[in-house]
């Protein structure tokens, strides 16, 4: 392989090297760059760019650069454009918590609805191998949910843990989703409108 099949690679190596910079060198950086519904609405519009870059913690931080590091390493092995990885990424970076805010308000930070939305581009590569999108899809998707299905059986419906597993989830899943949205619109594939809820309920 070239050096130019390694752009995604690089793309998360580069992201991941940001998102730790922002992490140690701006001072309360969550606070400061989160998407907070009462200050976006108040007119500090570039939080919905600013975000996906801001951390609560370093193991938040750790959980989106490990995790993007793991999912540019595998959309590379599958070769996987560079520009439906890069465009997607960013895109559902931002957009996807926006449905989940329409829903129901709440404050977001970190990378991770955007790498959901690599993950979904490459549940649909993996078709290259013959393998149907619903299996990895389930199984993101159980992945996404097991933290709120955990606090449900932990605490019940109406504690805070439930409550905001169920938000984040929901966003992560709206990532996920984006990501399998816009890679089939950008390859020219057919959109089942019941790919989604079959393979959740049928866990593939």
């Amino acid at each position: 392989m070239e050096l130019s099949d390694y752009k995604i690679l690089l793309f998360a190596g580069i992201f991941s090297a940001i998102y730790v910079a922002v992490f140690f060198t701006v001072p309360d950086s969550a606070n400061l760059m989160a998407f907070i519904p009462e200050k976006v609405a108040a007119g500090e519009w570039y939080r919905l760019f600013t975000f996906p870059f801001a951390h609560l913690n370093e193991w938040h931080l750790l959980e989106n650069v490990a995790s993007l590091l793991v999912v540019g390493f595998i959309a590379t092995e599958l070769k996987t454009e560079f520009y439906d990885f890069a465009v997607i990424y960013l895109a559902a970076g931002i957009l996807a918590v926006i449905p989940v805010f329409l829903i129901s308000s709440f404050s977001a930070l970190g990378a991770s609805t955007a790498v959901y939305g690599a993950f979904g581009v490459v549940t649909q590569e993996l078709s290259k191998f013959k393998i149907s999108g619903q299996l990895p899809f389930g199984i993101m998707a159980l992945v996404v949910f097991i933290k709120a299905i955990t606090s449900f059986f932990d605490c019940g419906s109406k504690c805070d843990s439930f409550i905001f597993s169920l938000k984040q989830a929901g966003a992560h899943f709206a990532g996920l989703v984006m990501g399998v949205f816009m890679f089939r619109v950008m390859n020219d594939k057919t959109i089942d409108p019941r790919f989604i809820l079959r393979g959740v309920a049928h866990g593939r």
